[in-house]
């Protein structure tokens, strides 16, 4: 109770890797387009980088804010 306010860390690698997770989300917003690739300016190979992988750095906060950005894209300019 004595203590200042802290934030906290999300583990957005472990919910995300569940049953596909980002590498699901990825693949079904590529699904939208005819060429199997992102409506906006996103890179595919960037969204690939940051996928989860097992070993090395968390790099799914990365991935999870490029692949919302894809979907804000597809619902207001697709």
């Amino acid at each position: 109770f004595d203590r200042p306010k802290m934030g906290f860390g999300v583990p957005l690698e472990y919910w995300l890797t569940k049953n596909g997770g980002l590498t699901q989300i990825a693949a079904s917003l590529r699904a939208n387009h005819p060429k199997e690739k992102f409506y906006s300016p996103i890179r595919p190979e960037a969204v690939d980088v940051l996928l989860p992988r097992t070993g090395g750095w968390d790099l799914s906060a990365g991935a999870w804010s490029l692949l919302f950005l894809e979907a804000w894209w597809q619902k207001n300019f697709v």
